[in-house]
């Protein structure tokens, strides 16, 4: 038997074995969600689901020098 069959011979037991581990890792408890310092708005801002950062993000209306500056930072990206 070569060493290609070999490998070959292997790959799924590995495999089977690695997701087994990785669900059973991933079982259990979620953690609890983080505790938020009112009067850190950064860490307030993170807490709140990405729905709500994303309606946030939409309602805020810049001033033309704002977008301007939004504008060349973003350019290089």
């Amino acid at each position: 038997m070569s060493r290609r069959t070999d490998r070959r011979r292997f790959r799924a037991p590995t495999a089977i074995l690695l997701l087994g581990a990785l669900a059973s890792w991933s079982c259990g408890t979620p953690p609890p969600p983080p505790t938020v310092d009112p009067d850190d708005p950064i860490g307030t801002l993170l807490a709140l689901p990405m729905e709500r950062l994303i309606a946030y993000d939409a309602e805020i209306r810049l001033t033309a020098e704002q977008e301007e500056i939004k504008r060349v930072a973003l350019t290089p990206i």
